[in-house]
């Protein structure tokens, strides 16, 4: 039998001792589960034996996996390691890292832990006036990667500098990356982390009469840290006739023309595949993001107008989807393209100006592959995907130059009848589609109740859970992003108490819009950074809205079609206010001293003066839930990082 005594766990035999040290690990373990993450801290320092229990790393490993997993929380640092291969130090070290940047980052101003800054052409600032023009993380690399583009604006033809930064790097962030462009329109990074094209960046080309967009397909050397930034990006190859990029997944681009008519284009030939287009209007509405479905040829398209899903005769990650028993393509006789049609649409009831989609993932899904136990492996074998909670946060537009002083969270429940497995697509002739006021079903030999994964019936519908307000003053800049985790992360111009525009400054606000998940069945406690007890539900941190929304929403969806699940779904919470502040910008505000912008706070949030680059610097926002970090590219160019954890 083995127990734990002084500072080793050895075999003991039948004695009288009957303290608490001297019982059987296997006992002692069981009662340790019963206790809080602070109970265990605590435990430590009371003797030798228990010093040595609470450092086993059957104790941290049961921690992760039974409580902090289920309150479906980021945990910073673990990304794609095996968990059953970190030292229990490892575990331990992460989950206390997870329940306090939980704590920080829902708190109503969230403290800065660390802000560094880059500077991305230090030798040209003198002489040149730059602008920060996109920020984005390199998807499936632990968010290490940074990609900048900066615009130079002091030449007849704009010049563009884009880098790719290591924010791990020993001494702070470093350049593994650089190429030059000019006249760039539009940038995409591929979704895909396996794919050999990394970088889509379209150009204005100068031709023998007029100038033509052009995109570059790059793909972008990681593995060589000694090699020279500028020899990083490799080129791949080039094609004509794409102007705006919406998504780059895997060997497919999805963007639009000079028309605004939306493509799909294979990179590594350059041709066009399919043209994307709703038959019952004749001028296309603009598209303002698209989004493919893991493992599935479905692409789903956000215009100003509709949500559209299409089911693309070709899917160059799992070519089986397609099949040779499907009808002849249809072929435009404008263009002489493949024509696709959506297999489904929702109208909006106002036109929407920008939209950032997120799906809902429980926290063991996430991290699958890092449990590395027999179960999630066999699970992981063949896995088909199942379609998740959709969220949605927009902004609608006005007729006015700005948009609507509103922020949205629509909620787009998944069909529960769904089967994964290969489908085709097959129309049948003279058949008219199935239309209702905002639900519109295209003919095809698809069965709606078990092939569509979402939008199957007039009743599922995207769902308004909540409306934020968030005002932003004319020509002022504005940005928005929707992180997988559920956090809402916004630029705008909200600088005042009561809920309007200053005439001068900016904020960043955000609120979690997708609620944690219901959290273990023992309290976990921890500390805050200053040392105070921290209960379950402020770690969990559930948002006031996202609350509202659960009992009808988020934990029960329905699990039948009809007017059930519209009637479970058509709560509407009142308007609300953002539940975290995580900076002011106020150009009134005067300098403690040349070398520090923050002087003052305002409710506790960190207001930062003018500086360089005049009122409105903040231009673009990056989110990094997993880590703990925000991105925030400025007017001049430079980009600072702020970690929470």
């Amino acid at each position: 039998m083995m127990r734990v005594e002084d500072n080793t766990i050895v075999a003991g035999g039948h004695g009288t001792d009957l303290s608490f040290p001297s019982l059987p690990v296997d006992i002692l373990l069981h009662v340790l589960s019963y206790l809080s993450v602070l109970d265990i801290l605590s435990l430590r320092t009371t003797a030798k034996p228990m010093y040595t229990l609470t450092r086993m790393h059957a104790v941290w490993y049961n921690v992760m996996l039974f409580e902090v997993l289920p309150m479906d929380i980021p945990i910073p640092g673990l990304y794609s390691r095996d968990m059953s291969s970190l030292s229990a130090s490892d575990l331990e070290h992460m989950i206390v890292r997870a329940l306090r940047l939980r704590k920080n980052w829902l708190s109503p101003s969230p403290r800065k832990i660390k802000r560094t800054e880059i500077v991305p052409l230090p030798e040209e600032e003198s002489r040149d006036t730059l602008r920060g023009a996109v920020i984005r993380f390199l998807p499936g690399r632990g968010n290490r990667y940074l990609l900048t583009v900066t615009g130079h604006t002091n030449f007849s033809r704009r010049r563009y500098t884009v880098q790719c930064w290591d924010l791990e790097a020993s001494g702070g962030p470093k350049r593994v990356a650089v190429r030059r462009f000019t006249e760039i329109v539009s940038v995409a990074v591929n979704c895909d982390p396996h794919a050999s094209g990394v970088l889509s960046v379209t150009c204005k080309v100068e031709g023998n009469e007029s100038v033509q967009p052009a995109t570059f397909i790059h793909a972008l050397d990681l593995d060589s840290p000694d090699q020279n930034p500028e020899y990083a990006f490799k080129y791949l190859n080039h094609f004509p006739g794409c102007r705006r990029l919406h998504i780059f997944n895997g060997s497919l681009l999805v963007g639009t023309n000079e028309s605004d008519a939306v493509r799909v284009w294979d990179v590594t030939t350059g041709k066009v595949l399919y043209e994307l287009r709703d038959p019952t209007v004749v001028q296309p509405s603009v598209c303002v993001n698209a989004v493919f479905l893991e493992d599935t040829n479905f692409l789903i398209l956000f215009r100003t107008i509709s949500l559209e899903v299409y089911m693309l005769p070709h899917s160059s990650s799992s070519p089986s989807m397609s099949s040779p028993s499907s009808s002849p393509p249809l072929v435009s006789p404008d263009s002489g393209l493949q024509v696709v049609h959506p297999v489904v649409l929702h109208k909006w009831q106002w036109r929407i100006d920008s939209v950032s989609v997120s799906f809902q993932m429980k926290s063991r899904q996430r991290y699958t592959s890092r449990l590395n136990t027999s179960a999630t492996t066999a699970k992981g074998k063949g896995r088909q995907y199942e379609p998740t909670t959709m969220h949605l946060f927009m902004r609608f537009d006005s007729w006015f130059p700005w948009p609507v002083n509103l922020l949205h969270h629509f909620v787009l429940h998944p069909n529960p009848s769904y089967i994964p497995g290969p489908k085709s697509l097959t129309v049948p002739p003279s058949a008219s589609p199935i239309t209702t006021k905002t639900h519109t079903l295209f003919p095809s030999l698809l069965n709606p109740l078990t092939d569509l994964p979402y939008l199957a019936t007039p009743d599922q519908t995207p769902t308004l859970v909540s409306s934020l307000s968030s005002t932003v003053r004319l020509f002022a800049p504005s940005d928005m992003v929707l992180g997988e985790w559920g956090t809402a992360l916004w630029l705008d111009t909200q600088t005042e108490m009561w809920g309007v525009s200053g005439e001068l400054g900016q904020r960043i606000a955000g609120r979690v819009v997708v609620p944690s998940g219901s959290g273990p069945s023992r309290g976990v406690s921890m500390t805050d950074p200053e040392g105070r007890l921290v209960g379950t539900s402020e770690v969990a941190g559930h948002d006031a809205d996202a609350e509202a929304a659960d009992v009808n929403v988020i934990d029960n969806p329905p699990s039948t079609l009809g007017s059930s699940f519209a009637s479970a779904t058509r709560q509407v919470p009142p308007a609300q206010t953002a539940s975290m502040t995580f900076g002011i910008r106020d150009a009134g505000a005067s300098r403690k001293s040349e070398d520090d912008d923050e002087v003052a706070n305002m409710g506790g949030v960190v207001v930062t003066g003018a500086g360089r680059g005049g009122a409105d610097e903040w231009m673009h926002l990056g989110l990094d839930e997993e880590g703990g970090r925000i991105v925030v590219g400025r007017n001049g160019g430079r980009v600072e990082i702020w970690e929470y954890v």
